[in-house]
């Protein structure tokens, strides 16, 4: 796949998660074998890729190895200023409620 917009870093060992539209990127491990902490998208219709700023990253050392996982109730809306994403409500399912809404990444290798 041939992106443009920001610069993405080769990288493996990375997680990454679907949205809508968007697949979100985060962490992982360039050719030079360091750890990265970025996160960013690629919009799956126009492959532009952003590097987003995001506050709030607890380790800036970088992670791999690690995994991510989008939880939503039904009705989403992301904003953000490069982009928007917003899911609707499907069919009703018994399901647990959801406390906390989010992208969730655990596990890895700092």
């Amino acid at each position: 796949m041939r992106t443009f917009g920001d610069a993405i870093e080769s990288r493996r060992s990375h997680a990454s998660v679907i949205i809508n539209k968007f697949l979100f990127i985060y962490g992982g491990i360039n050719v030079y074998n360091k750890h990265l902490n970025d996160i960013l998208t690629v919009n799956l219709e126009s492959l532009k890729s952003t590097i987003l700023q995001v506050e709030g990253i607890a380790d800036q050392r970088g992670v791999a190895f690690h995994g991510m996982s989008a939880i939503y109730r039904g009705e989403v809306k992301i904003d953000n200023p490069t982009m928007s994403i917003e899911l609707k409500k499907g069919k009703e399912k018994k399901l647990r409620k959801v406390k906390e809404e989010g992208v969730y990444v655990f596990g890895g290798i700092y």
